[in-house]
């Protein structure tokens, strides 16, 4: 082991999650004052136990702790506290597509209008109805099986992400959310509360588990269809943005079925949202502005 490389992932993981040392010498409950610091300067190396407190902690695998670089993960950068900023980063993140064209399509103008419905619901924090969705989904269906509307196959994805992406989060996650908006907690106290978890606490890691495993269950039913209609827009030069945009963005939500760890599948995400960012493209681009990444790096891309 490297012990630099390993003292500098648990220091960029400690500062994505806003962690102090005490922090995280609390979390795994062993060590005294300055052993977080011992680590990170490379001094000393972790015994295996600690070792692997750490990367429960983070959740990430102790190979990936020792081998892999979380020195460009970031989270405290999401404006979490921010309602009308989450808004914005929902509608950023799942691009609803519509366009004159598409509207010429009876099944597409069907789904679409039901569509709106739903997101009105969900912008004023209502359940929508499960009428409206399924006359959605179901035109939208329709309108790319029976008539190749491509502009349906972009808000198919919108549907399958979207309900992929709430069951990566956990109750724990969502009462923290609730909390934020009516105490407006910083985001730092949000991940260190309501992210993160002591090393040893044996019921989040059953909940974990079970979580996955649902997750799992669903990319299972999906993925096909996920990788269909990836093919599709990208086989279209208007939509082949949206589709490369759509690849990376199922690494940031943790909708792949690999065996890497969460943190380590969001840390490749953001690393291809970069890239996408470096050939222009804009729904790359609108994401990292809402998400206050760096200005500079998101004006030269």
């Amino acid at each position: 082991m490297n012990k630099e490389k390993v003292g500098k992932n648990i220091r960029s993981l400690r500062k994505a999650f806003g962690e102090t040392q005490p922090d995280l010498l609390y979390a795994i409950g062993k060590g005294g004052s300055g052993t977080i610091s011992q680590y990170e300067t490379g001094k000393q190396l972790p015994e295996r136990d600690v070792l692997l407190k750490i990367a429960k902690h983070y959740k990430v695998t102790v190979d990936e702790l020792v081998y892999g670089d979380f020195s460009n993960l970031g989270f405290l950068s999401i404006p979490l506290n921010d309602k009308a900023k989450m808004i914005d980063l929902h509608k950023s993140m799942f691009p609803r597509i519509c366009t004159d064209s598409a509207l010429t399509d009876p099944l597409f103008k069907k789904g679409h209008e039901a569509q709106m419905r739903m997101i009105k619901d969900m912008e004023l924090e209502r359940e929508f109805s499960d009428a409206d969705f399924d006359v959605s989904f179901e035109s939208y269906y329709e309108s790319f099986e029976l008539n190749g509307t491509l502009e349906s196959a972009a808000n198919l994805l919108w549907f399958i992400f979207i309900i992929g992406a709430s069951s990566t989060v956990s109750e724990q996650m969502l009462n923290g959310l609730d909390i934020m908006r009516n105490r407006n907690i910083s985001s730092t106290r949000f991940f260190r509360d309501y992210y993160l978890t002591p090393s040893d606490d044996e019921y989040y890691e059953k909940e974990e588990a079970q979580r996955k495993k649902e997750r799992n269950e669903y990319l299972k039913a999906v993925d096909d269809d996920i990788v269909n209609l990836l093919c599709k827009l990208k086989s279209s030069s208007q939509w082949s943005d949206l589709a490369d945009y759509y690849s990376a963005l199922k690494y940031l939500l943790c909708l792949v079925d690999n065996k890497l760890s969460d943190n380590t599948n969001k840390a490749i995400g953001r690393e291809m949202m970069w890239t996408l960012l470096m050939f222009k493209n804009k729904y790359a681009r609108t994401l990292l502005r809402i998400c206050n990444y760096p200005n500079e790096k998101i004006k030269s891309g």
